[in-house]
């Protein structure tokens, strides 16, 4: 039977029925849709929230930021500027020597020990370098020679692994030539090597 022999009734209600569905449907996508823009709402206003707020962060404290920044920066660029480049290392050596002649010390030997890179110094290259060094002298004169070489050099610059070996024993008097001590000490400097 063909779909004019229906009767018009039919007809009638299987148009509404198809009309019905289609709505349905229809109703069902955009109530879909309307949720997920619903959600996509509500992300935005999170997000323009947080965006707010972090440019209120940026114009309360980016400028104290900005100054930290180049406080640092200026302070790396300083510290970069005062480590010894690698032709001037021997140097070192040859002002402390100039150093000793104020005390009673006598530099013995002083062996160059090339260190590797620094651990942690983060992007600057930075590497160690050390002297293992004998003197002979008293102890005040010794003393005396490891404060002028802190206070006199403005690079970073170490005095470690300190050791006193007295060549006496017993009781001596300060001054006397028996009061002579043999010391061993790494002098260790820090050369930046970055370009």
């Amino acid at each position: 039977m063909a779909a004019s022999d229906w009767p018009e009734r039919t007809r009638m209600w299987i148009t509404v029925g198809v009309a019905a569905g289609v709505n349905i449907l229809l109703g069902a996508g955009l109530y879909m849709v309307h949720g997920d823009w619903k959600k996509l709402e509500q992300a935005y206003q999170k997000k323009e929230k947080e965006r707010l707020a972090l440019k209120d962060l940026v114009e309360k404290e980016g400028p104290e930021l900005e100054h930290k920044l180049q406080s640092l920066t200026d302070s790396i660029a300083d510290m970069k500027r005062k480590l010894p480049k690698q032709e001037n290392s021997p140097e070192l050596i040859a002002k402390i020597a100039e150093l000793q002649q104020t005390t009673h010390c006598t530099q013995q030997s002083s062996i160059y020990s090339p260190g590797g890179p620094v651990a942690g110094a983060g992007a600057m290259s930075i590497s160690q370098e050390i002297w293992k060094t004998r003197w002979t002298g008293d102890l005040p004169s010794f003393c005396k020679l490891m404060n002028t070489l802190e206070e006199h050099f403005d690079r970073f610059i170490a005095l470690e692994n300190l050791v006193i070996a007295p060549q006496n024993s017993g009781l001596v008097q300060m001054g006397t030539p028996l009061a002579v001590e043999e010391f061993s000490v790494d002098i260790v400097t820090y050369r930046y090597t970055g370009q």
